[in-house]
């Protein structure tokens, strides 16, 4: 599995220890609790236990999360992931966030541009999927850019922050991915 991938803006590469205390300060924010599952207030041992299970499915080849890194720095800035990748079905699930200082500059949408090539290159994808949730227009532009159809919306999918929420379904294909 490719655990370095180079960008222009950008560069994703595996997620290291040294990263968990700016993991810990941009995740940290009321915005990326607000369209994620990343739990809020976030803390340095939140960090670390997503680390944890992130080398678990890293083994098993049923996860991958990358580091979305300074391509000069190497500094952190925000994260991307492949999850609930099945190889019988070949679909995938994208989910992706960035650190408040580094939105707006065009890099998310370059980041799900190199992981798609890894979806579909590296494991055979035929699908890659994204579910947004309801009022997170960034992320639906982001998708829009990099290619992927909007599928519904799905009612009431998600518990999250204690309310119920809408998720708009949004797909690639392997045949409509743009290289």
């Amino acid at each position: 599995m490719i655990e370095q991938i180079k960008g222009q803006q950008i560069n994703l590469r595996r997620i290291r220890r040294s990263d968990a205390p700016l993991m810990a300060k941009f995740a940290n924010d009321r915005q990326v609790a607000r369209h994620t599952f990343i739990p809020y207030p976030y803390a340095l041992t939140d960090a670390y236990a997503f680390m944890r299970r992130d080398n678990k499915g890293w083994r098993k080849g049923t996860e991958y999360s990358y580091a979305i890194a300074d391509p000069v720095t190497d500094e952190y800035m925000g994260g991307i992931g492949l999850m609930m990748v099945s190889p019988k079905h070949k679909c995938i699930e994208i989910g992706y966030w960035l650190g408040r200082p580094h939105r707006g500059k065009g890099l998310v949408p370059e980041a799900v541009r190199l992981t798609l090539r890894i979806a579909f290159k590296e494991l055979k994808a035929m699908r890659v999927q994204a579910e947004v949730l309801d009022g997170n227009e960034s992320s639906v532009r982001v998708l829009e850019k990099c290619g992927f159809t909007y599928e519904g919306t799905l009612r009431k999918r998600i518990r999250n922050r204690g309310r119920w929420r809408d998720a708009m379904m949004f797909s690639v294909l392997k045949s409509e991915w743009r290289k």
